[in-house]
């Protein structure tokens, strides 16, 4: 199965790009400025504190294993998770 991102799903070609993937049978995670566009589940994500080039050798996390984990995250979740705000982890942070 495909899997695909998009980005500014709430409305015009943003959203008409995540029915349409959805449509041809692709896995799709979209993010959106509100909930209410979306069908099944959503959720806030915190990467963790990854290695980049503005957090340098100070970061603990490689970007691989952010997303290694977010990517098992994603794949786990249902909706009885949407609303929640999670890790790469999978553990809830706090509002």
């Amino acid at each position: 199965m495909t899997t695909v991102a998009v980005i500014g799903a709430s409305r015009g070609i943003g959203l008409e790009l995540a029915r349409q993937y959805a449509a041809d049978g692709c896995r799709v995670h979209a993010t959106t400025r509100t909930d209410a566009a979306l069908p099944d589940t959503a959720v806030a994500l915190h990467p963790g504190y990854v290695r980049t080039d503005m957090t340098g050798s100070h970061a603990s996390l490689s970007p691989e294993d952010s997303v290694r984990g977010i990517r098992k995250l994603l794949a786990g979740l249902t909706a009885k998770d949407s609303g929640r705000f999670l890790d790469y982890r999978g553990k809830d942070v706090p509002w």
